[in-house]
Order: C-alpha cells, then structure tokens, then sequence
C-alpha cells in the first residue's frame, strides 16, 4: 500500500492524518485481501509519478480523496 501511496501522490495526506484510522486500517485490510497483488507490482513497476490509481484497486477512491485533499494543502 505504501508504494501505491507514493505513486498516486497520497503519501503526504496520509503521513499528515488526512485520513482516520478507522479509515487507514480499512484501506490496509482491502489491500491485503486483494486478488490482484500480481497485477497491481506490475502496475506500480510501470506507472510514472503522479498517476491516479488504477480501477482495479480497491483503493482507488481512498487515494484519490487523499491526493485531493494533498492539493488542498498545498494550495
């Protein structure tokens, strides 16, 4: 999950509690309870910093969310 974290841009959100841990431990136990480990190393070896993640992730709402809420806090 981390790696995901770092290549959709959702890292600093994350490391700055823009999420709850009710929602962090929802967001790990979907990663690990994926079925596509296999396809989504391949996607993370491919994808260029920035890209949002893939559909097949179960996360990928809960990244997205937290990269928005990155450039709030940037803004």
């Amino acid at each position: 999950m981390g790696d995901m974290l770092q290549v959709t841009d959702a890292l600093t959100a994350f490391e700055q509690d823009a999420c709850g841990e009710t929602e962090l431990q929802s967001a790990v136990l979907r990663c690990l309870d994926c079925l596509n480990a296999d396809i989504c190393k391949t996607w993370l070896a491919r994808a260029e910093q920035g890209s949002a993640a893939p559909s097949f992730c179960a996360n990928a709402a809960r990244f997205y969310r937290l990269r928005q809420r990155q450039d709030i806090i940037t803004s």
